[in-house]
């Protein structure tokens, strides 16, 4: 069966100006942050993304925002409305009295970063990254399992898999064969970006924060790749551990 989302108007996702509910305006730009402790009012049912933690939940939720952010709003585009800080904390999600989680109604919150013209890839990456941060394996062939999972879609994880397949539309549910080949382009360099905005993260510790600084390193190769930019070859570099390098350290995020 066809997944169905309703249409939403982009002014009804994009959480503003509430009395109430919202603090003071940020800059010029018009954007507001929403108030964590809101508890009354229309965000009495809401719940953040971030508090999921059925693969179920997740992995509905994660495709939800994305047909709304990609299908319903920029298609036919490789650059348009984008959210730019789109982890799971500013994903709000209804959810009804008898437990049904209801994410094609989600609403986006803390909108300082809204861009209307930027890289499309760089929600989806944003996000699929923030749900990996606190998942991020122990065992170091694991880790390295994830970041294949990540940077060419390689793995059959119960999460990840369906999240890494939705990011590089394999179903062909996002963007138009027009741009499919650009998308899969671009893709890996908002991965890298993403990746080196997490190490700079204080509440990961320095091993999640080290291998997103390797995962940055492998979408940078990926693209290199990609693009015919890097002699092809098997051969795999060797892996340095955070031992080899005495510690890892980035100045954290202003």
């Amino acid at each position: 069966m066809t997944e169905e989302f309703p249409i939403i108007p982009i002014e009804e996702r994009l959480i503003l100006a509430i009395p109430g509910t919202c603090g003071p305006a940020i800059g010029d730009t018009g954007g507001y942050v929403l108030l964590q402790e809101v508890a009354g009012g229309s965000f009495a049912a809401m719940c953040q993304m971030a508090e999921l933690e059925s693969p179920r939940e997740i992995i509905a939720a994660f495709n939800a925002v994305l047909h709304g952010l990609i299908c319903k709003w920029n298609r036919k585009h490789l650059r348009g409305l984008t959210h730019g800080d789109l982890h799971t904390g500013n994903i709000l999600l209804p959810r009804m009295g008898q437990g049904e989680l209801l994410p094609q109604r989600f609403r986006l919150v803390d909108l300082t970063t809204f861009d209307i013209s930027a890289p499309l890839t760089r929600d989806p990456a944003m996000l699929l990254l923030s749900i990996v941060a606190g998942r991020v394996p122990l065992d170091a062939r694991a880790q390295e399992e994830l970041v294949d999972q990540i940077v060419r879609g390689e793995g059959r994880h119960d999460l990840f898999a369906p999240l890494t397949r939705a990011v590089r539309d394999v179903d062909a549910k996002l963007i138009t064969d027009d741009f499919r080949e650009d998308w899969i382009n671009q893709l890996p360099l908002s991965l890298l970006a993403a990746a080196l905005l997490h190490c700079t993260f204080g509440n990961l510790d320095e091993r999640t924060r080290w291998w997103f600084f390797r995962l940055a390193a492998r979408c940078g190769a990926e693209y290199l790749r990609s693009t015919d930019s890097w002699p092809s070859s098997n051969h795999r570099p060797s892996v340095l551990g955070l031992e080899d390098m005495g510690g890892f350290h980035m100045s954290p995020r202003p």
